[in-house]
């Protein structure tokens, strides 16, 4: 039951709003925001796709009657090797059905938060398939009278002087610096910026989740958009 006042913001998403292996921007916004009835709920799950999403939305999203709900999934779509027409399809469908049942359910605000970079090299052909699916979101949120917050957007001009580690094609042994990230973080208690400084990194830690530097971008977004929305 909810408290007096009491504002809640359900964040939905894969490992990068679950944060073990992330950024916790929302620890970030829990600090910033101290003291003014925000509750942040996290509904991120490691490894999550959209089609994921999708089949626990009503459990873990909506059942928790949100003031606010944030939406930040796509990563895990993008990186499948699987014909991008009709991931990009998928996606699409998935994002759709989503709002569906937010909609079905609730008539709160909503943001979509546009996916971050895949490895730091802006050009790459995974990057471009990236922007193809915020524009999904961009497009799908003006349609349906959503919020867009442009994490992408704010990040890609921090890279546009950095000479990119990753060629072109967006290469990853995933598992192996998952595992050298983790150690360094829980046993080595290196902070996130750390470790991706370590890696050769501006603002991701692995290739794909993002370091606190990023977390702040972020979580600068999401509380610019909640704070403009409670002062209407």
């Amino acid at each position: 039951m909810k408290e007096p006042n009491q504002v809640i913001v359900v964040s939905a998403g894969d490992s990068l709003t679950q944060a073990t292996f992330s950024s916790d921007y929302l620890s970030i916004l829990r600090g910033r925001l101290k003291g003014q009835h925000y509750e942040f709920v996290n509904a991120g799950q490691l490894g999550d796709t959209s089609e994921n999403l999708l089949k626990r939305i009503d459990k873990d999203v909506l059942a928790r009657n949100p003031n606010f709900i944030t939406i930040l999934i796509g990563a895990n779509d993008a990186r499948k090797d699987t014909e991008l027409k009709q991931a990009l399809e998928a996606y699409r469908r998935n994002i759709e059905e989503i709002i569906l049942k937010i909609r079905n359910k609730t008539n709160v605000p909503v943001a979509f938060i546009s996916l971050a970079p895949l490895g730091e090299n802006p050009n790459s052909e995974k990057n471009k398939t990236v922007e193809r699916y915020n524009a999904i979101l961009k497009d799908i949120a003006t349609k349906q009278n959503l919020e867009y917050l442009p994490l992408f957007e704010k990040l890609i001009p921090i890279l546009s002087n950095k000479i990119p580690i990753d060629t072109s094609v967006f290469k990853l042994n995933f598992a192996t610096a998952l595992i050298k990230s983790a150690f360094q973080k829980y046993f080595l208690r290196k902070d996130w910026n750390a470790i991706s400084a370590s890696n050769g990194y501006s603002i991701l830690i692995d290739g794909i989740h993002i370091n606190d530097k990023a977390g702040n971008i972020l979580a600068d977004l999401i509380q610019e958009w909640l704070l403009s929305i409670n002062k209407m």
